[in-house]
């Protein structure tokens, strides 16, 4: 993972779109409920926690709070070192990612459709 600020270089519009929403500051909203310690909540406050080279915690990995590029599209490393090459989940990111943490017990009511429409920046 390379963290979001990252891509910001050539991603400027998809950037400021993310910039400007919640998962913007995820992990802030963790923090303000003192839940920031909690594995159950912060696996979808931030990118790749439980996986090799993701977030472990805010002292460590900074760059990875919040959910990031790389929460969505997945690990930018080898897309960041080749422009020509796609981050490891490529595009364009369908409902199933957003349903692994917008689940009914979490986002009560939450609009999968309306959500994508809302964020959809790959096109």
């Amino acid at each position: 993972y390379v963290g979001s600020e990252a891509c910001a270089g050539c991603h400027a519009a998809q950037t400021k779109l993310w910039r400007e929403s919640a998962h913007s500051g995820a992990y802030d909203s963790l923090v303000a409920v003192e839940k920031d310690f909690d594995p159950n909540c912060v696996v979808c406050h931030v990118v790749g926690y439980g996986t090799a080279g993701g977030f472990r915690n805010a002292n460590d990995t900074p760059k990875l709070q919040h959910v990031g590029c790389e929460a969505c599209h997945g690990g930018g490393r080898a897309h960041v070192a080749s422009w020509a090459a796609r981050p490891m989940d490529g595009h364009p990111v369908g409902a199933e990612r957003c349903q692994a943490c917008h689940t009914d017990r979490n986002s009560p009511g939450f609009d999968v459709d309306a959500a994508l429409r809302i964020i959809r920046h790959w096109q």
